[in-house]
């Protein structure tokens, strides 16, 4: 999941000691929040993307926007 996702969908009003545990974050299974580009981001794979980035969103507690629901869904439901 891309940082600026993470920051929209609720990272910023972590204070700075749960930015810095989610950002070092590398305990066995979890899922990472990474900075990529835009050009970046079709080449990852649909489904481990997917995964992951809903492993982000359940495990920070992040919020989930209907559009991104929608899509998420859509394609996980393919894996």
């Amino acid at each position: 999941m891309p940082l600026r996702a993470a920051w929209d969908a609720g990272a910023d009003t972590w204070d700075v000691a749960k930015r810095e545990r989610s950002a070092y974050d590398i305990s066995p299974g979890t899922p990472r929040l990474i900075a990529v580009s835009a050009t970046s981001n079709p080449s990852k794979g649909a489904c481990p993307y997917g995964e992951a980035w809903t492993g982000v969103k359940r495990k920070y507690d992040l919020t989930v926007t209907r559009a991104e629901g929608d899509v998420l869904a859509r394609t996980l439901d393919h894996c």
